[in-house]
């Protein structure tokens, strides 16, 4: 089936943005993916450092409260040291269900492999504090205690020595995890942009790839044209498409064929004249002159028809291949693509060009098939004759 020229043009810049937005399209899904998996992420690592601060805040308002019980217990106030032995039973209770709660967070958390040892060590320390408060509720000095309490507060140190690390951890593993989203979301951004230019660039190929499989045909179209207009009839165009120009191809080459044939017969014409010139002397000039003036209108008749067809067919695709790139070259200009990209513009400044000089070829074929009548008027003898010389 014969495929138009405009059809081939509307269906090259189609695709090229089709192509365009093919690639911006996964570019952009793939960028959403990857930030949202990591923002998964850095929401687990969140989550684990509010539990770390959580986990330093009440160990530090256990210390408060055991600083209390022990400073009533000196005094003798034995209210306040019941007061404050049940806030420190609450706050080590808070404590263990805190570590217990760090089941409940995803396999990636970072601080679920300490789970089994902080839990331990606060059931621990928490035992170790019931036996000293035991102690010291039933009227034990802190001298008699001190045993007691310094094995606590050596558990403790440990307690507060791994919360620590898991704290500072966390706080390590999210920071690097935030740079390197950063990092991420900038390459990704890059190659996004780098892609949808690389398919803008290929869609201009494609356009100036067909541009100029219209124009040299053409162009080689009009080598064949001078050479026939210069006598040589055994030239033939070359048919390369099933589209208008394929089909002007073909409309040239018959017409050429049509002027060989005329030619021939022209040719055997002069050999039957020549061959009456010597039977008729005495008209050979005049004969002379009527076969040459035959000869020339046959042959310019024939190459204006051939040059005003070929004027004709050409107008209409090259006016549409104009306006295509005249609206590509508006739009470009109006975006930020002929900043990033000056080639882009080069580009269309090119099949500009080439449209242009298609145009002239075009005009010199119509102006070289018109043939202008001759006016008669009365002249000046002499100014015609300065005029000629």
């Amino acid at each position: 089936m014969r495929k138009r020229i405009g059809t081939r043009l509307i269906g090259a810049f189609l695709i090229g943005a089709t192509i365009t937005m093919l690639v911006g399209a996964v570019a952009l899904f793939v960028l959403v993916r990857v930030n949202n998996s990591v923002n998964a992420v850095l929401l687990i690592d969140v989550k684990e450092l509010a539990f770390c601060d959580r986990l330093a805040t009440n160990l530090a308002g256990t210390r408060w409260y055991e600083r209390e019980f022990f400073m009533f217990s000196e005094i003798g106030n034995s209210d306040k040291q019941k007061e404050y032995s049940t806030k420190l039973d609450n706050a080590w209770v808070a404590l263990a269900q805190e570590a217990e709660a760090i089941r409940n967070l995803p396999q990636e958390a970072q601080v679920r492999e300490h789970t089994d040892e902080l839990t331990q060590l606060i059931a621990r320390s928490h035992q170790e504090l019931t036996v000293v408060m035991n102690l010291m509720l039933a009227g034990r000095s802190y001298e008699e205690v001190q045993p007691q309490y310094l094995e606590y507060r050596s558990t403790v140190q440990k307690l507060e020595d791994l919360a620590g690390y898991m704290s500072q951890h966390v706080r390590e593993v999210l920071k690097e995890r935030q740079e390197g989203l950063i990092q991420t979301q900038a390459n990704l951004r890059d190659l996004v942009i780098a892609t949808v230019a690389v398919a803008v660039i290929l869609a201009l190929f494609l356009g100036i790839t067909l541009t100029r499989s219209i124009t040299r045909p053409v162009s080689r179209l009009s080598e064949v044209t001078k050479k026939i207009a210069a006598g040589d009839l055994t030239r033939r165009a070359e048919v390369t498409s099933k589209d208008e120009l394929g089909e002007l191809a073909t409309s040239f080459n018959r017409m050429t064929e049509s002027l060989q044939k005329s030619r021939d017969e022209i040719q055997e014409k002069n050999q039957e004249l020549e061959a009456m010139n010597e039977e008729l002397k005495a008209s050979n000039e005049e004969l002379r002159k009527t076969q040459e003036k035959l000869i020339r209108s046959e042959r310019l008749a024939a190459i204006g028809q051939l040059a005003g067809g070929v004027g004709h067919e050409l107008r209409n695709p090259l006016g549409a291949i104009k306006n295509a790139v005249y609206y590509v070259k508006r739009k470009a200009a109006k975006s930020e693509l002929a900043q990033q990209e000056p080639r882009v513009m080069e580009f269309l400044d090119i099949a500009e060009d080439e449209i242009n000089s298609s145009n002239k070829i075009i005009n010199d074929l119509l102006g070289f098939s018109r043939v202008g009548k001759p006016a008669v008027s009365p002249a000046q003898v002499k100014k015609v004759i300065e005029d000629a010389l």
